[in-house]
């Protein structure tokens, strides 16, 4: 499963963007502008998933990603709804042992 997060807009504070998965687009996305992950492909599980619930990035550390609909540059709405999806469709992927990956471009 490859789950690619693109980045589309950037400001003083925050990195819009958004995720498909099989050209299907999922959500969109805010990162914290300091502390977004590098670009690249990273391999994460249900442990070690960079996805969080929140409407700002202001609190976000260590390259964690919110999900949802984007109201204003870096602020989320009906982020627990989109991670919960997410979050679903991550948990049956490694439930059938296939390999999970985010590609940020």
């Amino acid at each position: 499963m490859n789950i690619i997060l693109a980045r589309t807009k950037r400001s003083r504070y925050a990195v819009d963007g958004f995720i498909t998965i099989n050209g299907h687009r999922i959500c969109e996305t805010a990162e914290n502008v300091k502390n977004c992950l590098p670009y690249g492909t990273y391999r994460i599980s249900l442990r070690q998933m960079p996805f969080r619930v929140g409407n700002g990035v202001h609190t976000l550390k260590n390259g964690h990603i919110l999900l949802g609909e984007t109201l204003v540059p870096g602020v989320i709405i009906h982020s627990q709804l989109h991670f919960d999806r997410l979050y679903e469709r991550i948990k049956k992927a490694s439930q059938r042992g296939t390999e999970i990956l985010l590609t940020i471009i």
